[in-house]
């Protein structure tokens, strides 16, 4: 998992905050003076809007549907489709009142066409949610003209009314005609289905087959229940059978038995049965009274006895007489439930066919009473001359203009031109290749593991006078001067390049004119001189000295004569200063070729009398690199290459190329120092001027506030004369206009 630290870095490298507020800082000029030109056109366009060309609104109210009758309009499907109209469609209603139909009587009578009068009107439901209302249309009109505006609104609501009224009757006369056309047809196709009814009656024989096919089911019904009946009597009958011919039937019971199956005994054969029954009641009653050998019990059970074969033959012949006659009728009602059958498979598609017919002739009959109904229902609606429209709100305009709107527009505008200026400003910023802090040099040096050794703020008035031990003198100015100078100082020692006992040479060079490589040399110089160290700096721009200008003296013999005259010694040559640890070579006689002297043979003696003169760092300040390959042929003679990149002034490209050059030429090291060429009060990093400024004047309470307010005045009054000969030159106005704005 990542800890703290490494999710802070993370973040910072998805949205870097400081170069947003960086970005917003530096070109606040840009961002000010484009909003506020933007947002004064705009301002001033609609000041001109709103006094010259106020739009105003205007609106009406119609009620298109009855509030208190809810009863539907349509009452039936031959209404609706009569009128042509099944479902309430507001958009439709909107594009016919703002059709060409409409509005083209008003358009001619108030002067304008159709489409103009089209664009300025806007229809929608009335009420705000929840409580918009379904049948009340909010109708607005918009116009340049309060009085044109109320005129017209006055004949629109007029119009709408009366188109309303016309469309209606049209629908109800047109209804009208619909329905009259509609009547033969329908009595029509109800005569022919009374015809294709006779037809089929007559092609059937069947005067009502639904009765008919109920009496089938009736009489099907009816058999299926003797069916039933018959075989379970003879289930019946063939179990008495059995148990007759196992004795065990009682006699007593057989002719109740046949009786509840529906079969009649001959009266003989039941007196037979009787008697048999009786002698078995008196048997029962006699042995009660008699032993079962008595001669009266005896006599008894012959005559049962002899009776008892008899019994049994009657019981079996009267049973198979009702089997054959319950198997005849089962047989008989099986045929008859067939016939029935085959008869009832045709009845389906009879009753179909027939069942068609009758609702055909239903709907014929419905579909004529209602055309009936519906025509003089929009008879009676004709005569009564009934229409729900009502203006409910008279036209009116509202008194000030809808547009333009200055408190909305003005937001807006402020909105637009803010963006409008980042946008530009952005733009700016994409296309302005100079380095405008530390950071964006950090950014391309890092990659490159090159180091930035140095930073110097920008110095107001930065004079030939340079003594940090003068306190009396001090100003803020002199002490950033001596700081900055002691840290680049203290970074070149850690570069490891001054501890040897050889003779360390650093050439300072920077990719062009203006960016502070001679007064950084020569104060680089001062401030080694004030540590102690024996320095000399060296002008080794043989094209432009300026190491002479910086300390004031004069260029009569320098370098170019050093190299040039073998009999010229250099302790001759060097211009002692106040300093005793500090000595000055300048660039002497200007050569045609400074070139060919610093790649000559004489130069390399040059180089070995500089390592034997004794001091303990040479500082050679060199011409520009971008275009001039003196510094690089100095810098074979170098320890340290120190580049001059100047703030607001370098370019990405400039170090980028600068360190390329000299990586490829030698293998000294290589440091940067960025120095910044004016001042900068925008710039967001932990080394703006303001940064140290604000930290030295609460730190050093004994600076001189007089001198102070005096260098202030100063500075204003230089900023009146400059600004009083600027104004006299319109372009060069213009050219410091754009500096300012950064532009």
């Amino acid at each position: 998992m990542l800890d703290t630290q490494e999710v802070i870095e993370y973040e910072k490298n998805i949205i870097n905050f400081d170069a947003i507020i960086n970005f917003f800082l530096r070109r606040r000029k840009i961002i000010i003076f484009s909003s506020a030109v933007l947002f004064s056109f705009f301002f001033i366009k609609t000041l001109n809007s709103y006094i010259n060309n106020p739009i105003y609104r205007g609106s009406f109210s119609i009620l298109i549907e009855d509030p208190i009758d809810n009863r539907p309009r349509l009452n039936s499907f031959q209404e609706r489709l009569a009128l042509n109209q099944f479902t309430y469609k507001l958009p439709t209603l909107i594009q016919y009142l703002k059709s060409e139909f409409v509005l083209n009587p008003v358009a001619e009578e108030i002067g304008i066409s159709h489409k103009s009068l089209k664009s300025r009107i806007s229809i929608s439901l009335d009420g705000q949610k929840p409580f918009i209302s379904k049948g009340i249309l909010k109708v607005s009109l918009v116009g340049k003209n309060k009085i044109q505006n109320l005129i017209a609104m006055e004949k629109l609501s007029t119009r709408y009314l009366q188109a309303a009224s016309n469309q209606r009757k049209l629908q109800l006369v047109t209804g009208i005609e619909f329905l009259d056309s509609e009547v033969p047809l329908i009595e029509a196709r109800k005569s022919q289905i009374n015809k294709k009814i006779k037809n089929f009656r007559i092609k059937n024989n069947i005067l009502e087959p639904l009765q008919y096919a109920n009496n089938i089911e009736s009489k099907k019904i009816l058999i299926d229940s003797n069916i039933q009946k018959l075989t379970s009597n003879l289930r019946r009958l063939n179990i008495i059978k059995q148990d007759i011919s196992k004795n065990q039937f009682k006699v007593d019971g057989f002719i109740e038995a046949l009786n509840d199956l529906g079969i009649n005994i001959i009266s003989s054969e039941q007196e037979l049965i009787r008697e048999y029954i009786d002698l078995k009641g008196i048997m029962a009653d006699s042995k009660t009274r008699y032993n079962n050998d008595s001669k009266i019990i005896k006599n008894l059970q012959k005559r049962l006895d002899r009776i008892d074969p008899e019994i049994k033959r009657i019981q079996l012949e009267s049973i198979d007489l009702a089997i054959s006659s319950n198997k005849a009728k089962l047989n008989l009602q099986n045929r008859e439930l067939e016939d029935i059958n085959q008869d009832f498979k045709l009845q389906p598609n009879l009753l179909g066919e027939y069942q068609q017919l009758l609702t055909d002739l239903e709907l014929a009959e419905n579909n004529l009473v209602s055309l009936i109904s519906a025509k003089e229902n929009f008879r009676l609606q004709l005569a009564q001359k009934s229409l729900p429209w009502r203006i409910i709100e008279k036209p009116d305009v509202f008194p000030f203009p809808i547009s333009p709107n200055v408190k909305n527009e003005t937001l807006r505008n402020i909105l637009i031109s803010i963006f409008a200026g980042t946008i530009i400003a952005y733009l700016r910023e994409i296309t302005d290749k100079v380095l405008h802090s530390d950071d964006d040099i950090k950014k391309i040096i890092e990659p490159k593991k090159v180091p930035l050794i140095g930073s110097i703020p920008f110095i107001q008035n930065l004079g030939e006078e340079f003594d940090v031990e003068n306190k009396s003198r001090l100003d803020v100015d002199d002490f950033l001067t001596s700081e900055s100078f002691r840290n680049l100082s203290t970074s070149i020692r850690f570069l490891n390049v001054t501890d040897n006992n050889e003779t360390n040479k650093f050439v300072i060079t920077s990719a062009s004119q203006s960016e502070g490589k001679t007064t950084i040399s020569c104060l680089l110089s001062k401030t080694f001189a004030d540590l102690g160290k024996k320095v000399l700096i060296i002008d080794g721009d043989m094209r432009k000295p300026s190491v002479n200008k910086f300390f004031k003296i004069d260029n009569l013999i320098g370098l170019s004569n050093f190299i040039t005259d073998s009999e010229l010694k250099l302790k001759n040559i060097v211009v002692k200063t106040k300093n005793p640890n500090l000595d000055i070579l300048t660039a002497g006689t200007l050569p045609p070729d400074p070139v060919f002297l610093l790649s000559s043979d004489k130069m390399k003696s040059v180089n070995q009398e500089l390592d034997d003169a004794g001091y303990d760092l040479v500082f050679i300040d060199a011409p520009p690199s971008r275009a001039l390959a003196d510094a690089r042929l100095i810098s074979e003679f170098c320890n340290l290459v120190i580049f001059v990149v100047g703030i607001e002034k370098s370019t990405k490209e400039d170090i980028v190329n600068t360190i390329n050059l000299f990586r490829s030429s030698s293998d000294n090291a290589l440091g940067i120092v960025s120095n910044r060429s004016k001042k900068s009060e925008y710039y967001y990093g932990k080394y703006s001027y303001n940064y140290y400024n604000k930290n030295l004047y609460n730190y050093y309470g004994n600076i001189d506030q007089d001198k102070k307010s005096s260098d202030q005045s100063k500075e204003i009054n230089n900023k009146r004369i400059d600004f009083t000969k600027i104004s006299k030159n319109a372009t060069k106005y213009l050219n410091n206009f754009k500096k300012w704005l950064d532009f």
